[in-house]
């Protein structure tokens, strides 16, 4: 009797045993499975970062290839992209003249309220702005100084000096990331002219100004159009109606972005702003040097 109890016991526990080492042996190839699916995952991410790095670095390359061709072109004023080979990449430039856009601190205040007007529909954001950039604290009508800023629970205020970049418009009162990326295409800090040059502003720049009608800023853009289809030869057109909101570039101060295509088909973009100084030693100084694509 023992012996058949013993017989009957040891058949168990090696059914158990052989159950203990079925289950483990589920439980490790489903482990191998999550470390495995685990690499892969982090094979491609991997992946993923090394090819948007390499389109980030081609991006950057493509910049400073833009720099090149304005001190060997010397002409700053480029009115169309242009597009250059790196590494079997098609990279796109695109150029524009710091002056066809609105200086936050030295452009005149009624085209800096028309401008933001525009884009927020409201005119306390312009005066929020010209209060930021003007030495006193006594705010404008509408506008905010500290006591403003305070009351919305800010903790600075003002800064009752000149922009520093268009980043910085981030912190004034009332100006939000919708209207961060609607205005920072067309403000600059870097033309330090108080009106725009009509040659190189975007449409949107024409429309800001006071008192130019619609049909006149039409007739000019059709013009504009035709003279650059021309290759920019000839004489060039002028705006009619701007009055003193008009200021001819200096050429000195031009943005470049570059776009390369990235891994998931889209475009890593890389942004700087030169001033071209004219001397040999040192023909150019960055103004800004960042990611694009706002």
């Amino acid at each position: 009797m023992n012996g058949l109890r013993t017989d009957g016991r040891g058949r168990r526990d090696r059914g158990s045993a052989l159950l203990i080492v079925l289950w483990s042996a589920l439980v490790i190839a489903g482990l191998a499975a999550v470390v495995a699916g685990t690499v892969r995952t982090d094979l491609t991410v991997v992946r993923h970062q090394v090819a948007e790095a390499q389109a980030r670095y081609l991006a950057q390359a493509g910049v400073l290839h833009g720099v090149l061709l304005l001190l060997a072109d010397g002409d700053p004023v480029l009115l169309n992209d242009t597009v250059v080979g790196f590494d079997d990449a098609d990279i796109r430039l695109h150029f524009a003249d710091e002056c066809g856009k609105v200086d936050l601190n030295t452009g005149w205040g009624d085209l800096l309220r028309q401008l933001v007007g525009e884009h927020a529909g409201d005119i306390a954001v312009a005066a929020a702005i010209l209060d930021w950039r003007d030495p006193d604290s006594a705010s404008g009508p509408g506008g905010a100084e500290d006591a403003q800023y305070r009351a919305a629970g800010r903790t600075h205020g003002a800064r009752n000096g000149p922009f520093e970049s268009i980043a910085e418009l981030q912190q004034v009162l009332g100006v939000d990331a919708r209207l961060m990326r609607a205005l920072r295409s067309d403000v600059t800090v870097d033309c330090l002219n108080a009106g725009v040059d009509p040659l190189a502003a975007s449409d949107t720049v024409l429309a800001a100004i006071p008192g130019l009608g619609a049909d006149a800023r039409r007739a000019f853009l059709a013009a504009r159009q035709s003279y650059v289809a021309a290759g920019l030869r000839g004489a060039a057109p002028q705006l009619a109606g701007g009055g003193r909101y008009v200021t001819g570039s200096h050429g000195l101060a031009v943005e470049i972005r570059a776009d390369a295509p990235s891994p998931g088909g889209g475009a890593v973009s890389w942004r700087a702003v030169i001033w071209l100084t004219g001397d040999g030693g040192l023909p150019f100084l960055f103004r800004a040097w960042e990611r694009g694509g706002f």
